[in-house]
């Protein structure tokens, strides 16, 4: 009995299919948690998601707990699911995905969100936004994220919800 390799269908827009499984970083279930992506690690899984809800008190900080499975796995990716904006300025982010990346050989990847649950995130420290606030933000923390990863050299954003002065980097 031999082992067949399975080939995914290429869709439309050139990138093959990706499976994963989407994980509720519960502080109560780590255990559960590090099993099952171990699992899916050895099992041939593409890709974990971890919601990224940094006010919630009963989860785990999404990027730690990313960090925490990467090291025990070896190929499944890992991504936020997805990255909170409003709590996690785009250079931060950046820097904290391309060290991610890094340190696990390229395995990590990248979804941002623009922010929901105000209150919540408002508890947090974080800046409130109206809907169109929100989607400007996120275009501009866009920018920045893609000259970040550009790696052309230093990133400044004189914009209107983040700004990153040359003098800082």
């Amino acid at each position: 009995m031999g082992v067949r390799k399975h080939t995914r269908a290429m869709p439309d827009y050139g990138s093959a299919l990706q499976f994963g499984l989407s994980v509720t970083p519960e502080t109560a279930q780590i255990e559960a948690i590090s099993e099952l992506v171990q699992l899916a690690d050895v099992t041939g899984l593409d890709l974990v998601a971890i919601q990224d809800h940094a006010y919630n008190q009963t989860f785990l900080d999404t990027w730690t707990l990313i960090a925490f499975l990467a090291a025990k796995t070896r190929q499944i990716h890992f991504m936020p699911d997805v990255a909170d904006l409003p709590l996690r300025p785009p250079p931060m982010l950046a820097k904290a995905v391309a060290t991610l990346d890094r340190l696990t050989d390229g395995r990590a990847e990248l979804a941002i969100g623009a922010g929901a649950f105000w209150d919540a995130i408002a508890g947090m420290g974080g800046q409130r936004r109206a809907p169109a606030e929100a989607v400007a933000a996120t275009a501009e923390a866009l920018e920045i994220l893609r000259d970040a990863f550009a790696g052309t050299g230093r990133v400044v954003s004189r914009g209107h919800h983040y700004l990153v002065p040359e003098c800082c980097q």
